[in-house]
Order: C-alpha cells, then sequence, then structure tokens
C-alpha cells in the first residue's frame, strides 16, 4: 500500500497503473468499512490516514468521515514515518510492484 500510495503521488502514469489502483482502491474500501464499523471510536493509523488522505475528494463533506480525521489528528498513532522509511519500504517491495517505482530511482 505504501509504495502504491508513492507511485501514485509520483506521476500520473502511476495514478493509473493497474496494480496501483487496485492496491489502493483495496485501501480506501477497507478503511472505509472500518471507519462506518466503528464511526465513533476507530482510529486509522498513519497508512490509512495517508491514503485517506489521497482520496479526501471522496470524503468531502460528509459528517463520518470529516470525524474520522479529525480523531486520527487528535490521537495521531505514534510519530510519523520519516520520508527514509518510506523510501525503504518502497525499495523493498517485491518485483511485482507498480512500474513507476522502477522508473527514475533516485539514490
Amino acid at each position: 500500500m505504501v509504495a502504491a500510495l508513492a507511485c501514485a503521488r509520483e506521476s500520473p502514469e502511476g495514478a493509473n497503473e493497474a496494480t496501483v489502483v487496485r492496491a489502493l482502491s483495496a485501501a480506501i474500501e477497507r478503511i472505509e468499512a472500518a471507519i462506518l464499523a466503528e464511526p465513533n471510536s476507530y482510529i486509522m493509523n498513519w497508512d490509512d490516514a495517508s491514503v485517506f488522505n489521497y482520496f479526501q475528494d471522496r470524503h468531502h463533506g460528509i459528517e463520518v468521515f470529516r470525524r474520522a480525521v479529525a480523531r486520527f489528528w487528535d490521537n495521531p498513532p505514534g510519530p510519523p514515518p520519516s520520508v527514509l522509511a518510506a523510501r525503504r519500504a518502497r525499495e523493498s517491495v517485491s518485483s511485482t510492484r507498480p512500474k513507476c517505482a522502477t522508473r527514475g530511482k533516485r539514490s
């Protein structure tokens, strides 16, 4: 999920890559279901919040999701992951990772 999100954010091609679309669609559906199952108590983790933020327009004006975002910021789950940790996660994904994760690798 972290690699798919990074890929989608890096380029329009990455955002349209089938592997990325499948991974992010599955992730947002899981997150939405968790919020709806526990509308007054579910707190997203950093990865969930990152995916949720990527799809923020999808949830604009929906109170249950607005409250979930507020709960996240009121109760953050520890320090946010560092850029380096995200880069390591992206680089350690198996060979089935989205194509864009291999393009233009930065050192």
